[in-house]
């Protein structure tokens, strides 16, 4: 009975040892002369190792990806005072079969929130709550007097309900985006705290791309954020791990160029954010994204003055998104749920009532 107990712990230890992330790994990249090189990743910031790792996953292949699985969750909270603040949760769920032309998606979030509105004078505290769902399909497979884009959405506002089902016509789809591509700069925006601008990346060459390609950008990367750094951070047998150190001085200075202000010099003490993006070993592709952040300096970036910071100021952000590619079956509707859409028309927002049957 102890040989069989150590043999189990022993077997458990390694297991455990080999699942840690610490691993090498081999992987084969092309090289300037468009020669198959085998590489060694390894869990370090050495910089000639995270350009091998990077040119890995810029020369994946996506052209035999038969179907693509994405989820994304989030969730952001707001503390400004004693009273006022938000907290908002969102998941999306999306799956798609590019081969059988198949895409299907469920959605849902929440959001609480309390806010003075009102004159200076005579202020009051609104709180509002909002919750539900909602979900898109698509097949087109389908018979071609069932071609619909299906929407559904399931909301509570405050105390006030909503449950629709619609069924839209893809070209009308097609021509309201056509409509409004044109018009999109020129749309007035809502009044917001402040405007912001992301600055301009660097970005990868079209056609092939060599480690060279891959090692200019890292200097122009290292050029725009001095004190960021690019690491990886984990490689199994599954998965390898660049993590992105941004430097949120670097960041602001950016920022502060693009937009004409002066965050950065409110920032006194710089601190990091980590961008952890996922791919896969076995081909390299992109397999997610997540990071986390919680500094009160973020409050002070979303335009508010130092009137509405206080003590106990706050933001916190966490957001995590991933992608897979396997041939997982794509949900698609049955005859019997398609019958509970109503035709909607963009053109007519009234639904149109079903043509009666034909006897």
């Amino acid at each position: 009975m102890k040989k069989l107990l150590t043999l189990v712990l022993g077997l458990f230890m390694m297991l455990s040892l080999a699942s840690c992330g610490d691993s090498e790994q081999k992987v084969t990249i092309k090289n300037d002369k468009g020669e198959n090189v085998e590489v060694v990743l390894n869990k370090t910031d050495d910089e000639k190792v995270v350009r091998q790792a990077l040119t890995y996953a810029a020369q994946a292949d996506y052209e035999e990806v038969k179907a693509l699985h994405v989820d994304l969750n989030g969730n952001v909270k707001l503390t400004l005072n004693d009273k006022e603040g938000f907290e908002a949760e969102a998941s999306l769920a999306l799956a798609a079969d590019p081969t059988n032309e198949v895409v299907y998606g469920e959605a849902k979030g929440s959001f609480s929130g309390a806010f003075m509105s009102g004159p200076v004078d005579a202020q009051v505290l609104e709180k509002h709550t909002v919750s539900g769902s909602a979900h898109l399909a698509y097949n087109n497979k389908d018979p071609k007097d069932e071609l619909y884009v299906y929407a559904g959405v399931s909301a509570k506002v405050d105390e006030e309900a909503l449950d629709k089902k619609v069924k839209v016509a893809p070209q009308e789809i097609s021509e309201m985006i056509s409509q409004m591509m044109p018009s999109i700069p020129g749309i007035p925006s809502a009044p917001v705290q402040a405007k912001l601008a992301a600055p301009a990346l660097p970005g990868l060459p079209q056609g092939e791309i060599t480690e060279e390609d891959v090692n200019l950008v890292l200097a122009q990367l290292k050029a725009m954020f001095p004190n960021s750094k690019l690491e990886i951070s984990y490689v199994s047998g599954e998965k390898f791990t660049l993590t992105y150190n941004l430097s949120m001085k670097d960041a602001i200075k950016s920022l502060d160029q693009v937009n004409g202000t002066e965050f950065s010099k409110e920032l006194t003490n710089d601190f990091t954010v980590k961008l952890n993006v996922d791919f896969e070993l076995k081909s390299g592709r992109f397999a997610g994204i997540n990071f986390e952040v919680q500094n009160s300096f973020f409050v002070k970036l979303m335009g508010y003055t130092k009137e509405d910071i206080t003590e106990k100021s706050d933001f916190h952000l966490k957001l995590s998104f991933n992608a897979s590619y396997d041939s997982k079956e794509v949900k698609t509707l049955t005859a019997e749920e398609k019958a509970q859409y109503e035709l909607y028309s963009f053109k007519n927002p009234t639904p149109e009532p079903e043509p009666a049957p034909v006897a």
